[in-house]
């Protein structure tokens, strides 16, 4: 028997997929939706009536089919949630409001959580719209958080309702009208058993994570100095700390080793390269190593280095027996030239980890800020859902697509190419998953389009504008043809060694004509032929072994991936949180990810100690068990044990060691944050007390007096280094501090910058005029000197130099050609900046920076570690 569905509830994972959904339905049945507000002052409803009968199909997990019929007039609601509905704590007194520190971290391994409510609003607005419906329509992202969204939607309406209902899922990976439309005319079922595996890993994660949290900060906070901070430890974040360290470790013990290359060069006239004017006035480069182009060429002259096939030479003795068995000899003959083709393939379909990836890399930014702003562009409705691990089409013939681009003005040529060469029926194929499919555009944009949609900030607009840019040239690329590299190799003979060069140029563009993203270097190779004799020059060259660099973001999504920690959904949050947590930082320009002593303390006492819990494989072990969940071959109850073994054997290993864990990071706490540092005296008010600094446990930074009887705080900034200088203000009898961020720094007594603001905001010293104060700008000069200069060639450009400067109290380090800067040192107000000599490691001209009590230190604004701790002592 058909059921016939007369009232229908359809529930979305976010407020803006609801208003798309809205907008779908009502272009494609001609009908008007109302909005109302609901309890939820977040999550608004939308009320409309179907005009004729629909039907809808239901594929059952039996893989058999149903048919729902919608009768005419049948009502129908949208709403929405904000993400997961429900959370999982303990039971008091071992939940967060009570006082959780005074539980034992032992117990909660034991105890099983219980599921609460997040915001008691949606749940009452869902029970008030679960009245006497016939029909749920589950329409939360398609993948496993959303499942697990869609059985807390389904519980509380199951739970509320009056009659029996139909519960049923919809499955989309775009917001367009015709995906949604397609979506609510074939839905599915429920997956009962994925919910069940992803509660219980959530289960997990509050398991291990609040007994070992519990344990850290209690025995922090109880140390008796009055430190307060949060110590939390999680699977997937503890897992890349332990690779952020283990390299770092590793790059701090990696001794150099000299090596030495022996080459033959050979000097002869080329022709260049040179900038031309094209017919729409942009500039294009001839490329001069192609026999196919003749025109607006000049002749230079090049050094073509053949190297010896022996090298590279680890004993110096070695290369001076070659070159001594060489002579005088100059004169070398041509031997072979071979000449091989190399295809460049195209791209694969796009899935998370490249866009995030990728696009981190290309833009210089963070990963989460991709993750949020593409997540920005699919709720838009621009692109397909970007969290999907497929990077294969389950269409074959991409026409349709491509037919929505032939008016824009940028991509339009491109789509009609990638139709007309038939390459549109012949995309590359990737990775082949169940979920969704690849991330690809969803209906041309302009640059303004987006702005409007999204309503950002100028920078994340940019970016915003920019990844939309990336993926639909990357859709394009995946059906559009490979290129090819010409290969020249020549080799030559001195006295039977053997000299390689090795050339190479695009014989053929492909698909890097349309995207830029994707950069192939050209070589040239010299005008000879075999049997020739050339005239050639040896030299040798001394180079050492590089220590492994820092991860960066981009590549630290890569590594996480190859590793199964987190998901493509949670792996750049993985990255902000240890960051969040002050475990780690970013430096720039590489976005180069480094331990902080705090996060290098805890990976010592876990490697030390416990470190099964730090390990990556840790978090594979925990979602093994749970997969195997919905797989059907454990129960819920047999990964609770698991798990419990696990966490509690590892946490009575610390709880055995205490003694040796606390004060390792106590002084890691100190150093890192100076939490506990005297800032100087409280003021006139108290006249007792010390101005201390303290970290809440939402780790936010404060200054409190250390007088019982007086409440007085101040605020802090939430970035930078403090240093409390030696005179007080004469406004406040406060001693200002300086803030220094790595590219500027300031003055700010903490008592006026809060309560002496102004129309222009928080009053710092530079703007203070008060008579008397010595930082007030009357008094003090805020000027400083550096000398200005070149320090090198640019290491992300290779094209530009990069200067030393200074602008507006800033020091400057730029690219004078791609505008790339570096972080400059720290300056207070009397100090300087001078060139020093060549960094051993990068090449680069260093700094030293003179302070003003005369005190001196070096830098090299290019490489990750600071000079003292690098092993090249280039300053002994």
């Amino acid at each position: 028997m058909i059921k016939q569905i007369r009232k229908i509830l359809i529930v979305t994972e976010k407020p803006s997929i609801a208003r798309s959904f809205v907008k779908a339905l009502a272009t494609v049945n001609s009908i008007k939706f109302k909005t109302k507000k609901g309890k939820s002052r977040y999550n608004s409803i939308f009320e409309s009536n179907f005009n004729e009968k629909l039907s809808l199909v239901i594929q059952n997990g039996d893989e058999s089919k149903e048919e729902l019929i919608i009768v005419p007039k049948a009502e129908v609601r949208i709403t929405s949630v904000t993400g997961h509905l429900t959370t999982f704590d303990y039971p008091p007194p071992y939940d967060k409001k009570t006082n959780w520190l005074e539980s034992d971290p032992i117990d909660l391994i034991q105890l099983d959580p219980i599921e609460l409510p997040i915001s008691e609003a949606l749940v009452e607005q869902l029970e008030e719209l679960s009245f006497e419906i016939d029909l749920l329509i589950i329409a939360t992202d398609w993948d496993n958080q959303g499942e697990s969204i869609g059985g807390q939607i389904a519980r509380i309406v199951s739970n509320a309702s009056s009659n029996p209902i139909q519960i049923t899922r919809m499955r989309f990976t775009a917001t367009s009208v015709n995906a949604v439309q397609s979506a609510f005319e074939s839905q599915f079922r429920l997956d009962d058993k994925l919910i069940e595996s992803v509660d219980s890993l959530r289960k997990q994660d509050l398991r291990m994570g609040a007994s070992i949290t519990r344990f850290l900060t209690s025995g922090i906070q109880s140390n008796g100095k009055g430190i307060k901070r949060l110590i939390s430890y999680g699977p997937c974040q503890s897992s890349v700390l332990w690779i952020v360290t283990k390299r770092f470790k590793n790059r701090l013990k990696f001794v150099p080793e000299p090596y030495w290359k022996v080459f033959a060069v050979f000097q002869q006239e080329i022709t260049s390269q040179k900038l031309v004017k094209t017919k729409k006035g942009k500039k294009t480069k001839i490329k001069t190593t192609s026999p196919t182009n003749t025109k607006k060429e000049r002749k230079i002259s090049e050094d073509f280095l053949f190297e010896w096939t022996n090298s590279p030479v680890t004993k110096k003795e070695s290369v001076d027996i070659f070159l001594k068995k060489l002579g005088a000899n100059n004169n070398a003959v041509v031997k072979n030239i071979e000449k091989t083709e190399e295809v460049i393939e195209r791209p694969k379909p796009l899935d998370t980890d490249t866009l995030e990836a990728d696009c981190a890399r290309l833009f210089n930014v963070g990963p989460k800020l991709i993750s949020d702003l593409a997540e920005r562009l699919y709720n838009n409705g621009f692109i397909t859902y970007p969290r999907t691990e497929s990077s294969h089409y389950l269409y074959k013939d991409l026409t349709k697509s491509c037919e929505k681009f032939y008016d824009h003005k940028v991509y339009g040529d491109i789509a009609r190419l990638c139709v007309k060469s038939g390459n549109a029926k012949k995309p590359s194929k990737g990775r082949f998953t169940k979920d969704h499919e690849p991330i690809q555009p969803v209906k041309p944009a302009t640059e303004n389009d987006i702005i409007t949609a999204l309503k950002g900030s100028d920078f994340e607009n940019s970016i915003a504008w920019r990844i939309y840019d990336y993926i639909v040239r990357k859709f394009f690329s995946t059906i559009s043809e490979d290129g090819k590299l010409k290969i020249i190799k020549t080799k030559i003979v001195i006295l039977e060694e053997e000299f390689v060069h090795q050339g190479q140029y695009i014989k053929k563009m492909g698909f890097l004509e349309i995207f830029p993203y994707k950069k192939v270097s050209e070589r040239p190779h010299p005008d000879v032929n075999k049997g020739e004799e050339i005239v050639i020059e040896i030299q040798n060259k001394l180079e050492h072994t590089k220590p492994p660099s820092l991860w960066t973001e981009s590549q630290l999504i890569r590594e996480m991936s190859k590793q199964n920690i987190g998901t493509d959904a949670t792996r750049s949050q993985h990255i902000q949180t240890i960051q969040n947590r002050g475990f780690a930082k970013v430096q720039k320009p590489r976005r180069s990810v480094m331990p902080t002593e705090l996060g290098q303390a805890f990976f010592k006492i876990f490697t030390d100690n416990a470190e099964e819990l730090i390990i990556p494989k840790v978090r594979e072990t925990v979602e093994s068990w749970t997969k195997q969940i919905q797989e059907g071959t454990l129960t819920s109850k047999d990964v609770d044990n698991s798990v419990i073994d696990l966490t509690e054997s590892n946490l009575k290993k610390l709880s055995e060691k205490k003694a040796e864990i606390f004060p390792i990071l106590l002084e890691s706490i100190e150093k890192s944050t100076k939490e506990g540092k005297s800032f100087g005296p409280c003021g006139k008010k108290c006249g007792s007390g010390e101005l201390i600094l303290k970290y809440s446990l939402k780790n936010k930074r404060f200054l409190t007096c250390s007088n019982e009887n007086c409440d007085q705080s101040y605020p802090l900034p939430k970035k930078g280094e403090l240093y409390p200088l030696d005179e007080q203000c004469h406004a406040c009898d406060i001693y200002p501090i300086q803030v220094g961020t790595g590219t500027k720094s300031w003055i700010f007594c903490p008592s006026c910058w809060i309560n002496r603001q102004d129309k222009e905001g928080l009053l710092f010293c530079s703007r203070c005029d008060y008579a008397t104060c010595p930082y007030s700008y009357i008094n003090r000069d805020y000027s400083t000197k550096t000398e200005r200069g070149r320090l090198g060639s640019c290491p992300i450009c290779f094209e530009g130099e990069v200067a030393l400067s200074f602008d507006e109290w800033r020091t400057v380090i730029e690219c004078l050609k791609c505008k790339t800067r570096w972080n400059a040192p720290n300056i207070r107000a009397g100090s300087s900046i001078e060139i020093n000599g060549l960094c051993k490691l990068c090449n680069m001209a260093t700094l030293v920076v003179t302070r003003k009590n005369k005190s001196t230190y070096n830098i090299c604004t290019f490489c990750s570690l600071p000079c003292y701790e690098c092993v090249h002592h280039c300053y002994g």
